[in-house]
């Protein structure tokens, strides 16, 4: 039966397979509008996840999650091109919040002008939100007072709200008018504040005039017989003194500390001065000025920092890693072993932390297997280096360089392998040889189109390569035709007396290189049987039979 339709002659090519995460509209085209940003993702979601929440929503043009460049980890946001800008619609109303591998989700369409998005205009900052308070709750009440582009309560590692929120209108005038709407309502009976946000920079600036004028002293290593009513007889004499509060156990008794808060600044600082240090009921006092614990964990952190990188410039030239130690290796050994090079003011190994019940023996725990040398001059750690690196100590040869800072060598490698993998990815061109041959210039040998051609070798290859064992002496011309037994015998009788140089044979790859040579004359050849003729042996000729034999014989 012929076939229903023309096209069923024609023998159509498979259908090549697409990702799972890229559904092709040949007939639609996305614009910038269509684009929706999604973000606070776990680093653990991908392409595929996405792709079964969005496509319930309607056709998905692609999604990409991004990754850093170097270790392809998720930065925690993705974009997902939609079909229909009504698609995009639905998604935000009806996926916005939604949980994603246990993470509220936030959407909102892509704006791919920095600018407006660094400003900042018609951001609104919400603080002494209720602890149920989430970002959905959120966005269907403040959502009457303009159109919303984004919406988000703040929370810790946990998931638990930290207890503000920020909420990006579309317009400043509508941000203006949620801000005198909202600033001062109660919301989940708690009294809400609202305002512009204020960018990092700008409250870093005012953080530290604060700082600087602050009022309320903490005070630590107080007796524990001391009560509220000494300590502050103490600091009123220098100032008054608006509010103190002790730390109590449940027997009433004072746990070492206390905050107070001064009417002036200047009466709180002069109390810092001059009780920081000072005795009390018989103890030293620590006096400064109060912090929260996250403002004083972060300061610790950063003088902790600076004060590495202080010493790390101090000893930036001889200072010595050295990793790949043994076990037994402990700091005296190491210090007697680099001690040859030059005076070493410090050797330390490394050790892991004994259990806090075995607190007296920590420092004797187990070695990381690394360790730092300390030189008092440059040139002598340049000549420890270069003798103890690769030298066995012990039962395993060690590694010595200068030690670098965590971030910097952190950076330098991620630097290298950045390089890496560009070289990888740029494609390798080849030059061409000659009809049929191309060459890779990460290789020294030719490409054939033919992979059965051996008359091929390299231009940089030929005067280097010996002849093979079955080359005429170039003092043999090579015959083309066939020749008698006796033409044969002169030819060997000329190679009598001739050292012959045999090279050694080319390695065998699994094929035999010979079968594929094709010699002619005295050389190989498929048949070896010599031409039947009289036989005339050397002595039998002289120039006159030479003279009047026939021309072709003569030959």
């Amino acid at each position: 039966m012929p076939p229903s339709h023309p096209q069923d002659f024609v023998t159509q090519a498979p259908i090549p397979q697409v990702p799972p995460y890229f559904v092709p509209a040949p007939e639609a085209t996305p614009i910038a509008g269509e684009s929706l940003y999604v973000g606070e993702l776990d680093p653990s979601v991908n392409e595929i996840m996405l792709l079964d929440i969005f496509s319930l929503i309607g056709p998905v043009v692609s999604i990409r999650v991004c990754r850093e460049a170097v270790s392809r980890r998720s930065l925690g946001y993705a974009y997902v091109n939609l079909l229909n800008y009504k698609d995009g619609e639905h998604a935000l109303e009806a996926l916005n919040d939604t949980l994603i591998k246990g993470r509220p989700c936030r959407l909102m369409w892509s704006n791919r002008n920095p600018a407006l998005r660094k400003k900042g205009t018609g951001n609104v900052f919400i603080k002494n939100l209720d602890p149920m308070v989430d970002s959905k709750s959120l966005h269907e009440t403040f959502s009457a007072c303009g159109n919303i582009l984004s919406c988000k309560v703040a929370t810790d590692k946990y998931g638990n709200s930290k207890g503000y929120a920020f909420i990006h209108y579309e317009t400043y005038a509508t941000a203006e008018g949620a801000i005198k709407h909202v600033d001062g309502m109660l919301l989940n009976d708690r009294k809400v504040f609202a305002s512009h946000h204020i960018s990092k920079a700008e409250r870093m600036a005012t953080a530290k005039e604060m700082n600087a004028k602050f009022t309320n002293v903490y005070i630590r290593n107080l007796d524990s017989e001391a009560t509220q009513e000494e300590v502050v007889a103490m600091l009123t004499k220098f100032g008054p003194v608006n509010s103190s509060v002790i730390s109590t156990d449940e027997n009433g008794r004072c746990k070492g500390f206390g905050l107070f808060n001064f009417e002036r600044y200047e009466d709180a600082r002069r109390a810092v001065e001059e009780l920081h240090e000072s005795e009390f009921r018989g103890r030293v006092l620590y006096v400064c000025r109060a912090q929260k614990r996250s403002d004083h964990e972060e300061e610790i952190k950063k003088s902790t920092k600076q004060r590495k990188i202080e010493e790390h410039r101090k000893c930036e030239d001889v200072n010595l890693f050295i990793k790949n130690l043994d076990s037994d290796i402990d700091d005296d050994v190491l210090h007697q072993e680099f001690a040859v090079y030059g005076p070493v003011t410090s050797a330390k190994v490394m050790r892991h932390k004994k259990p806090a019940a075995d607190w007296e023996e920590q420092a004797m725990g187990p070695s990381k297997g690394f360790g730092f040398v300390c030189f008092s001059s440059p040139d002598d750690a340049s000549k420890a280096i270069v003798e103890m690196n690769g030298r066995k100590l012990g039962s395993k040869p060690i590694y010595a360089a200068l030690a670098q800072l965590k971030e910097v060598r952190k950076a330098r490698l991620e630097a290298q392998w950045s390089k890496r993998i560009q070289a990888r990815m740029q494609p390798h061109p080849t030059y061409q040889m000659g009809p049929g041959r191309m060459c890779d210039p990460e290789s020294t040998y030719p490409v054939a189109d033919n992979p059965l051609d051996t008359n091929m070798i390299h231009p940089m290859q030929s005067d280097m390569m010996p002849p093979p064992y079955w080359s005429i002496h170039p003092s043999i011309p090579i015959a083309e035709y066939p020749i008698s037994s006796h033409d044969f015998g002169n030819l060997m009788t000329g190679l009598q007396g001739r050292p012959q140089k045999h090279p050694p044979p080319y390695p065998n790859h699994g094929t035999d290189r010979r079968s594929h040579m094709r010699c002619t004359g005295i050389g190989r050849s498929n048949n070896p049987a010599l031409p039947t003729g009289s036989a005339v042996t050397p002595e039998d000729l002289d120039e006159s039979k030479l003279a009047a034999a026939d021309p072709d014989r003569n030959r």
